[in-house]
């Protein structure tokens, strides 16, 4: 029998090779869509941290208030809350003694005068994304009756235009209240 050639087909000793991870074009396209939503969701991300401050401030001059009422009633004598707004910040001081024995534009501690003593003290630095302002410059409360005269608003603003009211009343209660609800959860006032 004559030699006839075989013709064998043989399968590559070498397996496929399976495609595992991203191409460079891929990663490039899914790294700018990730940029593209991090920059939609950075503004909404910073708005809602200078919410939270604004709310945080709105808090502490809420407690301020009750704790000067506070300190007027128990230690029978009468409290003042005064509020100082200049070029280096704004800030409150809870003290007793004479009208604008205490200032507290001083970023470190309150600075009293004439026997009078601070009781609490907070300061908020230009920089800062906050500031508070409000209609009187000192609220006197009556260690009697525990009122309130003059009777105020404090206003803390955030840079965006968040803002939260604190309202007192003669009585020295604290209404909370945002203008034109501009804070979600915040009545108009």
């Amino acid at each position: 029998m004559p030699d006839t050639p075989t013709c064998r087909t043989t399968r590559s000793s070498r397996p496929s090779l399976l495609q595992r991870g991203l191409t460079q074009v891929e990663g490039l396209i899914a790294l700018g869509v990730a940029l593209v939503l991090l920059g939609a969701a950075l503004p909404s991300f910073e708005q809602a941290r200078e919410r939270r401050q604004v709310e945080g401030v709105a808090a502490q001059v809420r407690t301020a208030v009750m704790h000067a009422r506070s300190l007027a009633l128990t230690q029978d004598r009468a409290v003042r809350l005064r509020v100082e707004t200049s070029a280096a910040g704004s800030c409150y001081v809870v003290h007793s003694g004479p009208l604008n024995a205490c200032t507290c534009l001083n970023a470190t501690d309150a600075v009293c005068t004439a026997g009078a003593r601070s009781f609490h003290m907070q300061y908020l630095a230009p920089s800062q994304a906050t500031t508070l302002s409000a209609n009187v410059g000192t609220m006197l409360f009556d260690p009697t009756l525990g009122t309130t005269s003059p009777t105020g608003t404090f206003s803390v603003k955030g840079r965006s235009g968040a803002e939260i009211r604190q309202v007192v009343s003669i009585m020295g209660r604290v209404r909370s209240c945002s203008p034109n609800r501009r804070v979600a959860g915040y009545p108009a006032c």
